[in-house]
């Protein structure tokens, strides 16, 4: 029966992220779409710890691997939020800025460049160009949780 849960964990993380694209929420993508590529629950419990500055933070379980393609138009967002676990993120075209609610501090990446997200600090990710952004990203997520948890906008 273990096994079984196992392959129904990726279908519900495909599911969550789709709804997470999709509704309405305090701070609603805009121009944003969503393409699963993969989704893989852990066959072994693990855990994972991210670099946060000059140290680590505390392990994170990890339940389920997510992989998917996102395209941002231009002038989208993903509106604000943060992620349950740590997000790695390779942008193909485009340039994304991804600003920080804390320190309202800006980033920007574009085609072959990437960036890790934690999983602790709210932030948002804009499209200011004129080119569709196209990015893939890969969430390690603890069980039972979707890939982003809204966080009220910020005044940055």
């Amino acid at each position: 029966m273990l096994k079984i849960a196992r392959f129904v964990t990726p279908a519900a993380a495909l599911a969550l992220l789709l709804i997470a694209v999709s509704t309405a929420v305090a701070t609603s993508p805009v121009g944003l779409s969503a393409e699963i590529l993969a989704a893989a629950g852990m066959t072994e419990p693990t855990q994972v710890k991210v670099q946060l500055g000059n140290g680590f933070g505390a392990p994170r379980d990890v339940d389920t691997v997510v992989t998917g393609r996102f395209e941002v138009a231009p002038g989208g967002t993903f509106g604000w939020h943060r992620h349950p676990g740590p997000v790695i993120v390779s942008v193909v075209q485009g340039t994304l800025t991804v600003i920080e609610a804390d320190a309202c501090a800006e980033a920007q990446y574009g085609p072959g460049q990437g960036f890790i997200e934690a999983g602790h600090d709210a932030h948002t990710a804009i499209n200011e160009g004129s080119t569709t952004v196209v990015l893939y990203a890969t969430f390690l997520l603890p069980a039972g949780a979707g890939p982003l948890i809204d966080e009220p906008a910020t005044d940055c």
